[in-house]
């Protein structure tokens, strides 16, 4: 759980550790935040001429076509794909959105590091990949 202050965090830790919840002992203790990642942040490409595809990663596992839609209003949304694993089926966390216009995708990619569901959305722009019979 993530509370507003510190403050709070205490109070329901002190509360609430060791108290009984359906029979079992609950435990409760203040987490220590993450270590910053040496990684890298990825920077987005440079936008391809006349774009209207952004890829969308970062994304919850329960979202829909509603929520990204309602995320992106009131711009024009003509598509979203979702990327899923080949054999099973599963949502892999992204997907890509196609909008009606550049301009529009464009206002779409300010939203970069928006939060979507509990989690910051990364943006970058998407090209059509050649189909393999036009190589």
């Amino acid at each position: 759980l993530e509370f507003a202050d510190a403050a709070t965090a205490s109070k329901a830790v002190e509360m609430k550790n060791e108290t009984e919840v359906l029979g079992r002992t609950m435990y409760c203790r203040l987490d220590k935040p993450k270590p910053k990642s040496d990684r890298p942040v990825r920077q987005p490409k440079a936008k391809p001429e006349g774009c209207c595809k952004l890829y969308c990663g970062n994304l919850s596992y329960d979202i829909d076509d509603a929520a990204l839609r309602a995320f992106f209003e009131p711009l024009a949304l003509s598509a979203i794909r979702w990327v899923t694993d080949r054999e099973t089926g599963d949502f892999k966390g992204c997907g890509f959105a196609e909008f009606a216009s550049t301009e529009d995708a464009d206002q779409a990619f300010l939203k970069q590091g928006q939060v979507l569901m509990s989690r910051p959305v990364r943006l970058d722009w998407a090209e059509d990949k050649p189909k393999k019979w036009e190589q």
